[in-house]
């Protein structure tokens, strides 16, 4: 592959090239110069051919979200992944860093259906947090009236 302008170039799974500085401009803030956005390949996670299944997977994966606000998470060439998988992203990292928002893209179906899952799960939980915390409150305020 040639050089263009002194930037690397980059080789999509999908065969199309990308510099260093295209992707660069696509996640750096402007103003701040700084990286608030990412996009990660998620087909990298895979070692040969195995399978995205388990809750260390994605740990794995997620190993460095943190420095980011907006994490993409791209799924080309995945063709599914495991409950866990999702479940680990979607749910457990999603809950435990709120501030962090993940977007997949590029997903199968069948990939689609398992982040639903994730995604449908967090939402319980989330319903369910808030729905014992109002209890919980209430139950505080009537022995205080006691």
């Amino acid at each position: 592959m040639k050089k263009i302008h002194n930037q690397m170039p980059y080789q999509r799974q999908n065969g199309r090239s990308r510099s260093v500085n295209s992707v660069s401009n696509e996640v750096a803030d402007p103003r701040t110069y700084t990286y608030a956005d990412t996009i990660v390949p998620v087909c990298l996670a895979q070692h040969e051919s195995e399978k995205l299944i388990s809750r260390s997977q994605a740990k794995f994966l997620t190993l460095r979200f943190e420095q980011f606000s907006h994490v993409v998470l791209d799924f080309e060439g995945v063709s599914e992944i495991g409950q866990a998988f999702g479940d680990e992203l979607f749910r457990v990292f999603a809950r435990e860093h709120p501030a962090i928002k993940l977007t997949p893209v590029n997903m199968t179906t069948a990939v689609e259906q398992m982040v639903k899952r994730a995604k449908a799960a967090l939402a319980t939980s989330i319903r369910s947090e808030k729905h014992h915390l109002t209890v919980s409150t209430m139950n505080v305020r009537n022995k205080e009236q006691l």
